[in-house]
């Protein structure tokens, strides 16, 4: 946090950080606005392949009022981010307007429409992939903070894992490689190149690899009723207890085993500070049971107290390089942590 500004207002990085919401609802708008004028980018170059300022005109012009059209549209609707950002495959289908575009290129590529069409077709491509990337990611962040209102039961400071020298040089390579290209007047690289660059900013600083400065949030790991919540900088994500099968120690790495998508925690990446814990009103500081998200009338699945045993014991044992007991709680399923 980057502390108050004059006459107790918030300081701007804490303003962009406090409200996810407004900022994917400029994510989007851009997302609407880049999204129409690509499709306007591609009609204008297949009716007159000339640049003309016209046409430029015309795609800026196509680009505000699409702007337009999403600011009104996430305004209207205050649910939109959380019912995008609830699960991989509505966040997936943001960028799949992205695929015609890449068509477009493709198709262009084997002659079978002009280059230039195929150019803006790459360039449409990237625009829309990268925009939809941040609105995809802030639209996750948001749904993340509509479920863990909660406080946390225990955190942890984190540092994401990332290599910023190296990531630092690939992206200078890439902004050199396009450079290059445009120079020699191959533009098809180059758009590439640049584009590349460009996403991997984008991914660096939504997976905390990269931080401007001190704006944006500390990174942690949180446990919530919901599930492991890891606060990024600029993002969030969750691991729901019910996706998670199994947890164990393996060489040093903490694994949450969860189908093709497990979650892995090195030992390096945790503070030493002890964990910061929810306090209780009773007098035990174990977290009541918690009951089960319905779908319908359906139970999906049953969160107990071996649900948050699994994650934050195995944690202090990963920090404290010892082993931990097989963890059971009466009237409960018993669940095991095993170091491999």
């Amino acid at each position: 946090m980057t502390g108050r500004g004059p006459a107790g207002r918030p300081a701007v990085a804490d303003r962009i950080t406090e409200s996810p919401e407004t900022m994917f609802r400029l994510a989007f708008s851009g997302y609407v606005g880049t999204l129409v004028a690509a499709l306007a980018a591609v009609a204008v170059v297949r009716v007159d392949t000339s640049v003309t300022a016209v046409a430029v005109a015309t795609v800026v012009v196509v680009f505000l009022v699409g702007t337009l059209v999403g600011v009104t549209l996430s305004g209207r609707d205050q649910r939109l981010p959380a019912r995008l950002g609830r699960n991989w495959r509505r966040r997936t289908a943001v960028l799949s307007p992205a695929v015609p575009f890449g068509l477009a290129a493709g198709a262009a590529w084997l002659g079978r429409l002009e280059p230039r069409v195929g150019l803006v077709g790459l360039g449409g491509t990237f625009a829309v992939a990268i925009v939809g990337y941040v609105a995809m990611r802030l639209a996750e962040t948001c749904y993340v903070a509509s479920i863990t209102a909660d406080e946390a039961v225990e955190r942890w400071q984190w540092e994401p894992p990332g290599t910023p020298r190296l990531d630092a040089l690939v992206l200078v390579l890439w902004l050199l490689l396009g450079a290059a290209n445009a120079y020699t007047g191959e533009w098809a690289s180059s758009i590439v190149w640049i584009g590349l660059a460009i996403v991997w900013v984008c991914t660096s600083l939504a997976e905390g690899r990269w931080r401007v400065g001190s704006i944006g949030e500390p990174p942690e790991v949180r446990v919530h009723d919901a599930g492991l919540v890891k606060q990024r900088p600029y993002t969030q994500s969750i691991v729901p207890w019910s996706d998670v099968s199994h947890v164990r120690l393996r060489e040093g790495q903490l694994v949450l085993d969860r189908g093709f998508f497990d979650v892995q925690f090195e030992r390096d990446q945790f503070a030493t500070s002890r964990p910061h814990r929810r306090r209780s009103s009773g007098a035990s500081t174990r977290p009541e049971p918690t009951r089960a998200p319905l779908r319908g009338n359906r139970p999906v699945a049953s969160i107990s107290v071996p649900s948050y045993s699994r994650v934050t014991r195995p944690l202090v044992a990963l920090r404290s390089r010892s082993r931990t007991p097989s963890l059971s709680a009466s009237g409960t399923r018993t669940s095991k942590v095993t170091s491999v």
